[in-house]
């Protein structure tokens, strides 16, 4: 076996950016960059969140953060897939905890744990409490 000897190495090039086709390094890290990548092509194009076989009964979902926004992907009890964000109508609160595709949630309906609205698989408001105090 043959021990490692840094004598048999020599640099490719003095400035390898130069002369790579990659991506300068603000391209990964500039804050501007990425709000443009947010736009034009999270904005603008499908994106994949998932697997439908992860969420295979009625009621079962999982939550993905695709940009700024945090979706709830739930098998409706029609059998179809739906995504919606995973905010309150009423006061924006969050309407479920983040969860992996590994192991997804189970709902008949969700409740925004803040005033208790509640919505069906639909995404229809089917019951808000009587009184708030």
């Amino acid at each position: 076996m043959t021990q490692w000897d840094d004598s048999q190495t020599k640099s490719v090039s003095e400035d390898i950016t130069e002369e790579s086709n990659a991506l300068p390094a603000r391209y990964f890290t500039d804050d501007d960059v990425f709000e443009m990548e947010k736009e034009k092509v999270f904005g603008q194009y499908w994106v994949y969140a998932g697997h439908a076989n992860s969420i295979s009964d009625p009621g079962q979902y999982f939550t993905r953060t695709i940009g700024d926004r945090q979706l709830i992907v739930v098998r409706g009890h029609d059998g179809d897939i739906k995504a919606f964000d995973n905010v309150c109508a009423h006061r924006g609160s969050k309407m479920v905890e983040d969860t992996p595709m590994t192991d997804p949630g189970d709902a008949k309906r969700i409740k925004c744990p803040y005033h208790l609205w509640t919505y069906d698989l639909e995404g229809e408001l089917k019951s808000t409490p009587k009184s708030f105090d």
